[in-house]
């Protein structure tokens, strides 16, 4: 890294350690919604610290990834609780064991990926991603919660599939892998809606999230001063968007307000993928 670069980055970390209460009250909203729509957050921190405070994209994925996983954890130990104390967990865990198993492999495989992304490439990702999940979550059927799903080797293979795919994402998006793993549950033949499919999601995102997180401590890419202030925001907010959820109605607004909310972020990532594309001379025209 140069000095030059070098000198950038610790402006920008000064200037975040100035926003200390914005920061920890952003982790908390985004730590609730995300718990209730089933994903880790990352597509709100990544374009918050992209967008609204010009870290640089792989830095700002790193850092969302910390978010992400304080998200999930609470999230998973909060559904935990609420089926020994209260009204019942909806994870499936031999679902989510799969997810996880398939996860380990996508994350592995995702992070040399990331490294041979640039900027604009990997707007262009999230841009495409973010797009087809959110048509995919508009458009499912029911979202009442099942706990359990037939217990057959196909639908164990295929949570496997998903748990990779989702996996693979989240080092190259700084998400949990719950935008892909959400809809491929809700779509799959383990028939889980909504409520299930979030649960499940959570859950396996926490290893997901953990392991990118792991891969990107060692290569020091996260900003140590918005990292822990997101993070543990974020932890706050799962535990109150989970005991949200699990009140009646509750979860056909957070399917809506998923699906709206990602397709707005598709837009400006899509539209800051357009305004920086190569410029062509008259000569190539």
């Amino acid at each position: 890294m140069t000095d030059s670069k070098s000198e950038e980055l610790l402006e920008q970390e000064v200037d975040l350690g100035r926003r200390g209460k914005f920061l920890l009250l952003v982790g908390v909203l985004i730590g609730f919604v995300s718990s209730m729509c089933g994903i880790g957050g990352g597509l709100f921190a990544v374009p918050l610290l992209h967008f609204g405070f010009h870290v640089h994209l792989r830095r700002a994925v790193a850092t969302g990834l910390c978010l992400v996983f304080a998200t999930t954890l609470a999230s998973t130990l909060t559904e935990i609780s609420s089926g020994l104390f209260g009204d019942g967990s909806m994870i499936n865990w031999p679902l989510v064991g799969c997810l996880a198993v398939g996860a380990l492999g996508g994350t592995q495989l995702g992070y040399p990926v990331s490294k041979r992304f640039d900027t604009r490439q990997l707007r262009g990702v999230f841009s495409i991603v973010i797009a087809v999940v959110a048509i995919r979550i508009l458009t499912s059927g029911e979202s009442v919660g099942h706990i359990a799903s037939e217990a057959s080797l196909g639908n164990y293979m295929y949570a496997i599939g998903a748990g990779f795919l989702g996996g693979f994402v989240s080092p190259i998006l700084g998400i949990g892998g719950g935008l892909v793993m959400v809809p491929a549950l809700l779509l799959g033949p383990s028939a889980l809606g909504f409520a299930g499919a979030r649960a499940c999601a959570l859950a396996a995102a926490v290893v997901t999230s953990g392991r990118s997180l792991s891969l990107y401590w060692k290569e020091r890419t996260l900003h140590t001063k918005a990292a822990p202030l997101l993070g543990g925001g974020a932890f706050l907010g799962a535990i109150a968007g989970v005991n949200a959820v699990h009140l009646d109605g509750v979860v056909d607004i957070a399917r809506g307000m998923l699906g709206f909310i990602l397709l707005f972020v598709s837009v400006r990532f899509a539209v800051a993928w357009w305004r920086t594309r190569p410029s062509r001379s008259r000569d190539e025209l």
